[in-house]
């Protein structure tokens, strides 16, 4: 009787996500929604149950960390092309507008990249960017280029993220394929205070790997003590190690920064 009722139970709950007028694809690696704001004049990619992606006629209506990762890649300088790694494809919204620079994207649903063509961007994606399905660990465990920029965003839902992707040897491959004066940015949902174990963990982690020139940016305004999770971005930037220190003695400040 027990066992009657629950079945009851789960099928009254998994029909009505299945007849979702937004419903994409629904298989066994992910469940992909594409949901129009007529308001914003934008649309929203929903994966698992979360918001992923976002495209809109503006750019300041973008998801803010989007948006911060665009401007840097937007900075770069036009003297050659730069090769760029983005770990979790979603809705090919980093770099949207950029069609010098060469793109990779990885995500482990094999019919993102048609998912987001047919339905979210409306158009085939540049020449200078190309899609590979493959989980992201596995990947970078064989990968033998050096990339000029990394961009980690691999999240199975908005508060999941693979325990795999957040340990000391998942960043340790990403350090190991950056070319000299390569850059590293790290997307975690996290409480941007350290008010939880697993920010000061994570956070401990990082900084093993990267001791040196790793910066940690919060995109969000944040309340002090608050329980609340926001989108912090861990940038590092690889350059040669430089254990020099300032001492009252010996202080090359004097001489200036450059």
């Amino acid at each position: 009787f027990v066992w009657i009722v629950l079945l009851s139970v789960s099928i009254n709950i998994y029909f009505p996500l299945k007849n979702s007028p937004y419903l994409i694809i629904d298989d066994a690696i992910s469940r992909v929604e594409i949901i129009p704001d007529e308001k914003e004049n934008s649309k929203l990619m929903q994966i698992n149950g979360s918001l992923s992606s976002k495209i809109a006629l503006k750019e300041e209506q973008m998801f803010s960390y989007i948006q911060f990762v665009n401007s840097f890649l937007k900075k770069l300088p036009k003297d050659r092309k730069y090769r760029i790694l983005v770990l979790g494809a979603a809705g090919f919204t980093v770099g949207i507008d950029d069609e010098f620079n060469e793109y990779t994207f990885l995500d482990i649903e094999p019919k993102m990249k048609e998912i987001a063509e047919k339905f979210f961007l409306k158009r085939p994606l540049e020449k200078n960017k190309k899609f590979i399905a493959q989980d992201a660990y596995f990947y970078m465990l064989q990968n033998q280029k050096k990339y000029d920029v990394i961009f980690s965003d691999v999240y199975s839902s908005k508060r999941s993220i693979p325990i795999n992707f957040v340990t000391k040897d998942f960043f340790e491959l990403l350090k190991n394929s950056l070319n000299p004066n390569g850059y590293l940015f790290v997307n975690i949902i996290t409480a941007p205070m350290f008010e939880n174990n697993f920010s000061r963990r994570v956070d401990n982690t990082l900084r093993t790997v990267f001791p040196q020139y790793l910066s940690r940016q919060i995109i969000h305004d944040f309340e002090p003590d608050s329980d609340k999770l926001d989108n912090v971005i861990y940038i590092y930037h690889h350059l040669p190690e430089d254990n020099t220190i300032y001492t009252l003695d010996k202080n090359s400040a004097m001489y200036g920064q450059f």
